[in-house]
């Protein structure tokens, strides 16, 4: 495997810098930085761990289930009708949890768009295998609030969609999406999620509230 590219693997494309700003975690991009530059230079789960705190210290901040919550042992926390909404952050934890996190950033960035997919969905009752952007284009506009409808096709035009479909003309061992770019848009769909879905009802298995 050709040598890593910290430098390429912290930077973010302008349309995640721009959607960490749409939904006011720009803040945190340094932070996001730092912590995608640690697990990469990490050689060891131990040595991946604080990083990952670090992680889960932002999650924490937003509301609902995040990586910090939405497993209990080895089960999610989740009812089983609501999988599909909190699935994808399962798979995100299992690919952060990678030694080579780089080669799975695209991953990342396709399961956290899709938690935004499942709590779209859950919001407006579908239940139809449509796109993000067919719902969107369905949708009359008293159903979303604007500003989150814009949220919405920004995140589904820049970045889910070429997660989904895009193979770019890229150098060999380059890669589509930086780690630091898999991190920001993991927190960017967590807090859209949580706008669609904090006045749903959505208990834990165990009948706890999850918002």
């Amino acid at each position: 495997m050709a040598q890593r590219d910290y430098n390429a693997s912290v930077r973010f494309r302008p349309e995640v810098q721009r959607l960490l700003e749409m939904v006011d975690l720009a803040q945190y991009q340094s932070e996001i930085q730092r912590i995608a530059a640690q697990l990469l230079a990490a050689q060891s789960p131990d040595e991946r761990y604080p990083a990952y705190l670090d992680l889960l210290a932002i999650d924490e901040t937003i509301p609902g289930l995040g990586l910090h919550n939405v497993n209990e042992g080895h089960s999610g926390v989740y009812q089983i009708p609501h999988r599909p909404i909190f699935r994808g952050i399962q798979y995100v934890e299992m690919h952060l949890s990678s030694a080579t996190p780089e080669w799975l950033a695209r991953d990342i960035v396709e399961m956290a768009c899709y938690h935004v997919e499942g709590s779209l969905k859950h919001r407006l009752n579908i239940e139809v295998p449509w796109s993000v952007g067919m719902i969107l284009s369905r949708t009359p506009s008293h159903k979303l609030d604007a500003e989150l409808t814009t949220v919405l096709w920004h995140l589904n035009l820049t970045v889910y969609n070429r997660a989904k479909h895009t193979i770019e003309r890229i150098d060999l061992d380059s890669h589509l999406f930086s780690v630091a770019d898999a991190i920001a848009v993991y927190l960017a769909c967590r807090h859209i999620s949580a706008t669609l879905l904090k006045d749903m009802g959505i208990t834990t298995r165990r009948g706890a509230p999850v918002f």
